[in-house]
């Protein structure tokens, strides 16, 4: 089985927010519930190597508004059952050109940096992200990832799904997940 290099990408559920009819202008304050610090827990599963088990982790994550509040920063770190702790940051914004969230997420294990537009989907209620990638080995892949945010937005819940060149057309097994919930 191959590795698969994987990165955690992130998206936002927002619900649409309408006035008089129309969708008001976005920016983002719309994400201003990420703002403060967050704990939880995290799955990574390996579904293409079936003798692999899954890797649990604890989260503990802190946003803030940043560069005259136009980004909202986060950092992350993540703790495996063994001790051993990656961290990233992400970069959030709204992009006035692409009429979409922006993300950019920078990795202190990995050499690449992500980014990707956050688009809404009113049929998975959720914001979708997509990105490319490539294995260890070199093979190209798409990344899915929906972030759905409890009414309350006290909550975040995140699947994140995977398709190789080399899948079946509609293979896209999920192998990341987690949940943050914020501390009061």
């Amino acid at each position: 089985m191959k590795k698969i290099i994987t990165s955690s990408l992130v998206v936002i559920y927002i619900l649409p927010a309408l006035a008089f009819g129309q969708e008001r202008e976005k920016s983002i304050e719309d994400l201003g519930f990420l703002v403060g610090a967050w704990r939880g827990e995290a799955t990574l599963s390996y579904p293409r190597e079936e003798n692999r088990s899954a890797r649990l982790e604890t989260v503990e994550a802190a946003c803030a508004y940043v560069l005259k509040d136009t980004y909202i920063q986060c950092d992350t770190a993540w703790t495996r059952e063994d001790g051993e702790t990656r961290t990233f940051r992400l970069h959030f914004n709204y992009n006035d050109l692409d009429g979409a969230y922006q993300t950019l997420f920078v990795y202190d294990n990995w050499p690449r940096q992500v980014s990707y537009l956050l688009n809404y989907d009113a049929k998975a209620s959720a914001y979708i992200g997509l990105s490319d990638f490539e294995d260890s080995d070199g093979v190209a892949g798409q990344e899915r990832t929906f972030w759905r945010v409890s009414e309350d937005g006290n909550e975040i819940r995140s699947e994140e799904y995977n398709h190789l060149e080399t899948d079946p057309p509609d293979h896209w097994p999920r192998y990341f997940e987690f949940v943050w919930r914020k501390v009061p």
